[in-house]
């Protein structure tokens, strides 16, 4: 939001994000600040990492959990990803049918 609202440049924010969390009073939860700064470094370069996703992915990175995305762009390095394709079921990729049983 910082960089589409105000005009701020995506860097700046990712240098001042970072720079918040090394400060010895800040906590970063649930993953590690390591963790957290290298996800925020994901975003600096470019938009195509997403400041969600970095989150994402740095939350996947400490619990070891595999995300489940949409997004053929997801960030995916060190962490188990699953692409879905559009209306298809997490279990077993079949796609859904608007007459399957809720």
């Amino acid at each position: 939001m910082l960089s589409s609202v105000y005009g701020v440049p995506r860097e700046h924010v990712v240098d001042q994000l970072v720079a918040l969390l090394r400060r010895a009073n800040v906590a970063a939860f649930p993953a590690r600040k390591e963790q957290v700064i290298e996800a925020l470094q994901l975003c600096r370069p470019s938009g195509r990492v997403s400041f969600g996703d970095a989150m994402t992915w740095a939350s996947a990175r400490f619990t070891g959990r595999a995300v489940f995305t949409l997004d053929e762009r997801f960030p995916g390095e060190g962490i188990a990803t699953h692409r879905l394709l559009d209306g298809a079921d997490p279990e077993g990729d079949a796609p859904a049918s608007d007459d399957a049983p809720l």
